[in-house]
């Protein structure tokens, strides 16, 4: 809840870096969990151009399931 004040800074510095991103909610409860469409608005809030989009909201979160499941095995 507090932490979306930094969003938009966060975005920047990772997209300077070249750092990968995905946009995920901190959650603490089933209800924490973001919907899809809440997940745009939050990308696009924190200034992600919108050319972007599909790469943090699909592919990157699919990459880190891949190695994090690489590593289990």
């Amino acid at each position: 809840r507090g932490h979306s004040l930094t969003n938009g800074h966060v975005a920047r510095l990772a997209q300077m870096s070249g750092a990968r991103m995905i946009v995920n909610s901190d959650a603490h409860d089933p209800s924490d969990l973001l919907k899809p469409s809440f997940q745009q608005s939050v990308a696009l809030g924190a200034g992600i151009p919108r050319d972007l989009l599909n790469e943090i909201l699909n592919n990157n979160p699919t990459r880190l399931r891949e190695r994090t499941l690489l590593r289990r095995i």
